[in-house]
């Protein structure tokens, strides 16, 4: 447990500490960072080109990530809903197999290939 704290604490820890410091800085990357206080997040907050970006990210978010995930819930529960109640149990879960099937499959054919890759036999 300790080798990896150390390590999250070297790979994370250390440069979001440091991001933190300079986000309180005027530093140009060369030279010594001289201290600002909340200068760059007031700058930040009355800046339009920040606001403009804001928008069009969590625009995004909901697009890409909302949206889809909502949606595929809405048809997950009504193509199960349907299924069921249109066919026999046991064909329904003959169809509900089908059906995830092509999600399955890539990661169990990813998994065989690298158990065969890295086979300590070598075969």
């Amino acid at each position: 447990m300790l080798p990896g704290g150390a390590l999250f604490a070297a790979v994370i820890g250390g440069p979001f500490v440091a991001s933190v410091y300079l986000s309180f800085t005027k530093w140009s990357g060369v030279g010594d960072p001289r201290w600002v206080g909340l200068a760059n997040y007031d700058r930040l907050v009355h800046d339009e080109i920040f606001w403009t970006s804001f928008k069009n990210t969590v625009a995004m978010v909901v697009a890409m990530v909302v949206v889809p995930t909502l949606l595929g819930l809405v048809l997950a529960a009504v193509l199960f809903d349907a299924v069921g109640r249109s066919f026999h149990p046991r064909v329904a879960s003959g169809l509900r197999a089908a059906i995830y099937l092509p999600q399955v499959l890539p990661v169990v054919v990813a998994g065989i290939v690298w158990g065969w890759i890295l086979r300590p036999d070598g075969a």
